[in-house]
């Protein structure tokens, strides 16, 4: 029997990412991603896919579903960052860079991400 995963929107940190974040979200049954338009910039601030559907498409569908959004709203480009301390960093990279980011900055803690649309 597949795991749902709980309705963002309706959770806490749903709330959390709304009020304080004003964020977006979209969520799939297995993933969810959030996001914020910032003047000409659409930031993505986090992409979640469950455990056993990763590698699916999952994310770059997502992240199409955003670019859409932002392309609508007058947005340039999409940003988002991954932490180096994060154990999926090398994976969240490899995912970026696949999906067309380029890397525009890297500071200690941080790899910064950048794609125009």
């Amino acid at each position: 029997m597949k795991k749902k995963l709980p309705k963002i929107e309706n959770t806490l940190m749903g709330e959390f990412y709304k009020e304080y974040l004003d964020l977006q979200i979209i969520e799939e049954e297995n993933a969810f991603i959030s996001y914020g338009i910032i003047e000409d910039k659409c930031h993505i601030e986090d992409l979640y896919i469950r455990k056993g559907y990763r590698k699916l498409g999952l994310g770059s569908s997502l992240a199409d579903k955003v670019t859409v959004i932002a392309k609508e709203c007058g947005c340039t480009k999409l940003t988002t960052y991954s932490e180096k301390s994060s154990p999926g960093c090398k994976v969240a990279t490899k995912a970026f860079l696949a999906y067309g980011f380029d890397i525009v900055d890297e500071s200690e803690e941080h790899i910064y991400f950048e794609k125009k649309i």
